[in-house]
């Protein structure tokens, strides 16, 4: 049987910790299965018939190992194998599929202003802005970008990342796009970017985030896709908060849940962001529902709870080739038979490209409870053990 094991992960940063932080490296492969071959330099195994990667006893349908990345897999698989003893029976190896997670970060002039100091209320800190008396402290735009770039930094080999400011001139201006495309492996790209851009101009938070859902929208891959908003005051630029929140309530309509960050907020803000925090489908347990944070660790702690909660649940899979029917699948976490549903269970992706887990099955996948997943494909009228 096709195994998938998830190894103990230590160090990961903010949200490295949980955002798909889990992937199968093909170049370790277990072999210990009876029967089935080490891979070859050409891919052929023995015991069954040559292919493009490592194969097993009976021949897989399924391509096998490519190339080496370096580092241990935090998931090590089987190749997929076939069974005799059942019509068409295949195993398949499934692949963790990193979410795409679009940075859209308030660029705006009052990114300037600095953050409240610790054990300070907004009384205290504006009676210490008229005295002229406050403790220094980072700005907004400082504790902001450098709790950013630690976090990208720890988690762009398991996170595809993406960088959306707004405005993009010094008035309300926003163009389509992104000022750094989603893409794996994109810390540097982004720390580049944060690095070399000052704040300035207004805050078009709803125009931002109308781009943002036409950027994500054209991605087309299967990937789980979420926008991770961070500002620090309500809309300007001509549109207020209501119509905000309805660009939120789009972007989630379109299955792409929005995390709202209010940085050192007060005022009329509380409420214009606690209504995008609901509308995006993620509000916090608590009150705000939006996620507040005044200093740069406050933020690291933050980002690593959002963390926990969208890491990835959908795994790539290849449908199998006949006689096998893609109808007829079993999955299994460890041994136990996945029910097929869409809230508690499993279910197909797009174009039955991907499987993913949900409800109570997902909580499990990001808590570490499942540690062997697995699929499993057989004739139509076949009974898979």
């Amino acid at each position: 049987m096709n195994k998938l094991v998830l190894w103990p992960v230590s160090g990961c940063l903010a949200l490295a910790s949980s955002l798909g932080c889990a992937r199968v490296d093909p170049k370790e492969q277990s072999t210990e299965d009876a029967g089935m071959g080490a891979p070859g330099p050409t891919g052929a195994a023995t015991g069954g018939s040559a292919g493009p990667g490592s194969g097993g006893t009976g021949g897989s349908p399924w391509p096998g190992s490519g190339g080496a990345d370096g580092g241990r897999p935090l998931f090590e698989a089987d190749s997929g194998t076939g069974d005799g003893s059942v019509c068409g029976l295949v195993h398949s190896t499934l692949e963790r599929q990193p979410p795409d997670v679009l940075i859209l970060l308030d660029r705006s002039a009052s990114m300037r202003d600095q953050v409240i100091p610790p054990g300070y209320d907004v009384g205290m800190f504006v009676l210490c802005l008229l005295l002229k008396n406050c403790p220094p402290t980072m700005s907004k735009w400082d504790a902001m970008t450098s709790a950013l770039e630690t976090s990208v930094t720890a988690g762009a080999a398991a996170v595809n990342y993406g960088l959306k400011l707004f405005p993009e001139d010094e008035n309300c201006g926003v163009a389509d796009g992104a000022a750094v495309p989603i893409a794996a492996d994109n810390a540097r790209a982004i720390n580049d970017k944060l690095a070399g851009t000052a704040p300035g101009g207004a805050t078009p938070t709803t125009t931002a985030l109308a781009s943002a859902g036409r950027y994500l929208s054209t991605l087309g891959r299967p990937n789980p896709r979420f926008v991770l908003l961070a500002t620090d005051g309500e809309p300007t630029c001509g549109r207020n908060a209501a119509a905000a929140t309805t660009a939120v309530s789009n972007l989630a309509a379109a299955g792409i849940p929005v995390y709202v960050i209010g940085i050192a907020t007060e005022g009329m803000a509380d409420a214009a962001l606690s209504s995008m925090a609901m509308a995006g489908g993620r509000p916090r347990s608590a009150s705000p529902p939006y996620y507040p944070v005044q200093t740069a660790a406050d933020l690291s702690a933050t980002l690593s709870a959002i963390g926990g909660q969208i890491a990835s649940c959908s795994f790539s899979v290849r449908p199998p080739d006949p006689p096998a029917d893609p109808n007829n699948v079993a999955v299994k976490a460890n041994g136990s038979r996945v029910p097929k549903s869409d809230t508690d269970g499993w279910r197909y992706g797009p174009d039955m490209t991907s499987i993913e887990l949900t409800g109570t099955w997902c909580d499990q996948i990001q808590s570490g409870a499942i540690t062997d997943l697995e699929a499993s494909f057989a004739c139509a009228e076949a009974v898979i053990p």
